[in-house]
């Protein structure tokens, strides 16, 4: 009984033995060394795009492209190494290696839409516009129900200027998805651009239908009646967009529009002004409007509409600098520079940081003789842009105006620092030195930056003018001060100040008979409304015995001068002494 228990247990055991084939020769499997590799290369495959992954995504691209190449060299035609170099090497800007390695991805698998799509986009770019058109044909044959890529077939062909393969795109998009205002749009447009207005307004007919409730395309079509001299059927349309959106603030400028070009101006402006009432349109296309509308009006006079259209904007919009500045532009065109330099100032209350609203304003006080705030205001200007050489010439001008004329010196000598490469600039700076200078008495330094001026630019005629007739004056150098006026008289022989700049020097160096020649050309030409030409004219008379006509000419000097002692004297006297000199 014991060795049968023994026996079956054996038998037992071998029965197990061989169900799992451990003992199974013909049960066991032998892995090929061929199998082997393929493991090991499918191993080395999968490592080597995870860590491009990972170094695309550090934005290492290089080291990527590097390691998704050798993922190709693992497994030669895989499609999503390949996918992978296209989209780097077209960030790259490289489409040549962009498309040949889109090729092979598509080629791995044709029926992968982000192939499809890749390589569709580099042959796009590469202008070979026909394999793009093959290629999404392919895309909506595969995914019909994507909107998108039958849009991007009609963009294709209309970068192709096949407008009519276009339109039936379109077409085909609206009959498998309904109306819809991109496509309307796109197709209204192509229309219009052949000068097909009958369909393209069919395209806007047909959105007022499917959206009976959308002003725009009301606004739109009117438009397009409008640019055809239709101006009838535009009306009725904004008539129709006005019932159903009664504050549109688009129609409120479209009928002033109207109206302007049917000469009913009253209409026009009181559409114009519901318009500027209106929030719906932003400031900036409301100032738009205003420059395009009535900068530009034929008598140069800017219409007093826009002055209220303007103060309606500062109503409403009290804190927007841009209203202000427009405004005072305006009022330049009208030449009513004093309000003009008001709301240059009520720009600069909100905002200091333009340097070209300071320049402006010192240009309009230095017409209107506002010398005092130009002086303050420049000095503000400096003091916010301290290295911006022209705020320290304002400064400069108005300082020698006031006769501040230290300062002048001063300041031009502060804004010299900041001058570069300009040498209207550095002229405007010595001119003002020479003539503080001259002011103060100090002629040497006063004679130092004329020189400098005739060094930069030997023709200036206000320095030639200037430094010549200080000399003469202080009959110093007349020589000298003969030479250039008689350049700056020969340079400009119809100016009657220059005329009487090279009269004055030829006097200074007592050559009486030729200063009475010249002065007499001074007063013929304009000089007979200055007093200082007359009583020049005048002494010459005097120096060359006409003793007669000088005090004639002396008392018309006396007529219109401003302070008139000296010539009283000369004209009681009948005669020129240091005194009335």
């Amino acid at each position: 009984m014991k060795y049968i228990k023994i026996l079956i247990l054996i038998v037992t055991i071998n029965i197990l033995f061989s169900s799992c084939g451990i003992f199974n020769r013909s049960a066991v499997k032998v892995i090929s060394d061929k199998d082997v590799k393929a493991e090991k290369n499918e191993l080395n495959y999968k490592h080597f795009f995870f860590e491009a992954n990972k170094l695309k995504m550090l934005g290492n691209y290089k080291e990527a492209s590097a390691y998704y190449l050798h993922c190709l060299e693992l497994k030669p035609g895989s499609g999503a190494p390949a996918y992978e170099l296209a989209g780097l090497a077209v960030a790259n800007k490289d489409l040549q290696s962009a498309v040949k390695f889109a090729e092979i991805a598509y080629k791995y698998d044709p029926s992968n839409k982000w192939y499809l799509i890749m390589l569709a986009d580099i042959t796009k770019r590469q202008g070979n516009l026909n394999r793009t058109i093959s290629l999404l044909n392919e895309l909506v044959k595969q995914y019909p129900n994507v909107p998108e890529y039958y849009m991007e077939i009609a963009s294709t062909y209309m970068a192709m200027n096949k407008t009519k393969e276009a339109i039936k795109v379109f077409d085909n998009i609206e009959e498998k998805f309904g109306v819809s205002e991109e496509i309307s749009f796109q197709k209204e447009r192509i229309f219009e651009s052949k000068g097909d207005f009958i369909n393209s307004r069919k395209e806007l007919e047909k959105l007022i239908h499917s959206n009976p409730q959308e002003p725009r395309y009301y606004g739109l079509l009117a438009e397009s009646y409008m640019s055809t001299g239709q101006m009838d059927k535009a009306k009725n349309i904004y008539d129709k967009l006005l019932k159903i959106d009664p504050n549109n603030a688009i129609a409120f400028i479209s009928m002033a529009e109207y109206y302007r070009i049917n000469k009913n101006i009253e209409k026009s402006n009181n559409y114009m002004r519901k318009a500027f009432a209106s929030d719906d349109i932003d400031i900036n296309s409301k100032i738009q409007i205003l420059v395009n509308n009535y900068a530009n009006s034929p008598n140069n006079k800017i219409d007093s509409i826009a002055f209220d259209l303007l103060d309606t904007l500062i109503i409403n919009n009290p804190e927007k600098p841009e209203v202000y500045a427009i405004y005072s532009d305006f009022l330049i065109q009208n030449k009513e520079y004093n309000k003009s330099a008001y709301y240059l100032k009520k720009v600069l209350n909100l905002d200091k940081s333009n340097n070209r609203v300071w320049e402006q304003l010192f240009l309009i006080q230095g017409k209107i003789n506002q010398l005092d705030s130009m002086y303050f205001y420049s000095k503000e200007a400096i003091s916010l842009f301290p290295s911006y050489a022209k705020f320290y010439m304002y400064n400069a001008a108005a300082s020698y105006s006031l006769k501040r004329f230290s300062e002048s010196i001063k300041i031009s000598n502060e804004g010299l620092l900041y001058v570069i490469d300009d040498d209207y600039l550095k002229i405007k700076f010595y001119s003002f030195m020479a003539q503080s200078y001259n002011e103060i008495k100090d002629f040497k330094n006063s004679d130092i930056y004329f020189e400098k001026i005739l060094v930069i630019d030997p023709d200036n005629d206000q320095a030639l003018n200037n430094y010549s007739y200080f000399l003469s004056l202080r009959k110093d150098k007349i020589d000298k001060a003969v030479k250039m006026s008689a350049k700056l008289y020969k340079r400009n022989p119809a100016n009657y100040t220059y005329i009487d700049t090279y009269g004055w020097a030829l006097y200074a160096s007592k050559n009486y008979a030729k200063a009475e020649e010249i002065l007499a050309e001074a007063v013929k030409k304009g000089g007979e409304k200055s007093a200082v030409i007359l009583e020049h004219y005048g002494d010459a008379l005097y120096k060359n015995n006409k003793i007669d006509n000088a005090v004639e000419i002396w008392k018309l000097a006396r007529d219109i001068a401003d302070n008139t002692s000296a010539l009283d004297k000369k004209i009681k006297e009948r005669k020129i002494t240091k005194e009335n000199l």
